[in-house]
């Protein structure tokens, strides 16, 4: 398993882009909103992704 999450503090200064993190999906605030107002909380906890190119 793996999360995806936004960006907060100082994981700020860390580009994204880069392997800096054991697996998990960093992405823009944004991207994380988005998702949030696409499947909606609690719902979004748990849900499987595919992620593709």
């Amino acid at each position: 398993r793996v999360g995806i999450h936004g960006r907060g503090g100082e994981s700020l200064q860390d580009a994204l882009g880069t392997a800096s993190s054991h697996g998990c999906v960093r992405t823009d605030n944004a991207t994380v909103n988005r998702l949030v107002r696409l499947i909606g909380l609690p719902n979004l906890l748990g849900v499987p992704v595919v992620i593709t190119q």
